[in-house]
């Protein structure tokens, strides 16, 4: 058995881990108190889970804060030549959910959606985004997210090549060869 999945066998670990899942960036004092258990006991689970490639930590503010670590599996993201692929948590197939469901939606409609705080809603965001799965849109004072599929992608590599060929960035012969290479 892989100590990924010998990481959630012992109970504590697991309700641990699951309080990390949902409350991303909680702390060490947060979690000592809410699982009431001493400074060593609660070390040796944090450090097994982010053994485990469960769990990372990040210090902010002069506090270790923890967060899910973006695992393996399920959805494929292909926007690049390579093929790469990571298992979304809950909250982040939620957000998924509701921004397809509602092009350009933003945070304030994506808190009601998806019935997530706030700081919830913008770590599962930024990890989105990262995985290359969405993209923030600003609007002026607002900010929206729209989901990335091949269409768009496609759309917008076809629009910064004829940018480059309108700014004689690059000349029309090379500008027709990889425009026929894009269809």
């Amino acid at each position: 058995m892989s100590s990924n999945k010998i990481a959630l066998e012992n109970h504590l670990r697991k309700m641990i881990y699951n309080h990390i899942v949902e409350y991303p960036g909680v702390s060490f004092s947060t979690l000592k108190k809410v699982y009431d258990i001493n400074d060593s006991t609660l070390r040796y689970h944090l450090n097994y889970l982010a053994r485990a490639e469960r769990i990372s930590s990040k210090m902010e503010s002069g506090k270790l804060h923890y967060y899910p670590f973006p695992c393996k599996a399920v959805v494929s993201n292909t926007t690049n030549t390579t093929s790469t692929t990571h298992e979304l948590t809950p909250h982040q197939e939620r957000i998924l959910i509701a921004i397809k469901q509602s092009p350009g939606i933003n945070q304030t409609e994506l808190i009601t959606k998806t019935t997530l705080r706030r700081h919830i809603l913008t770590y599962n965001i930024s990890q989105l985004i990262d995985l290359g799965m969405v993209r923030k849109i600003n609007n002026g004072k607002n900010v929206c997210y729209e989901y990335i599929t091949n269409k768009l992608l496609h759309y917008e590599m076809l629009k910064v090549l004829a940018i480059k060929f309108l700014n004689n960035e690059i000349d029309e012969q090379t500008y027709l060869r990889l425009r026929s290479k894009m269809k």
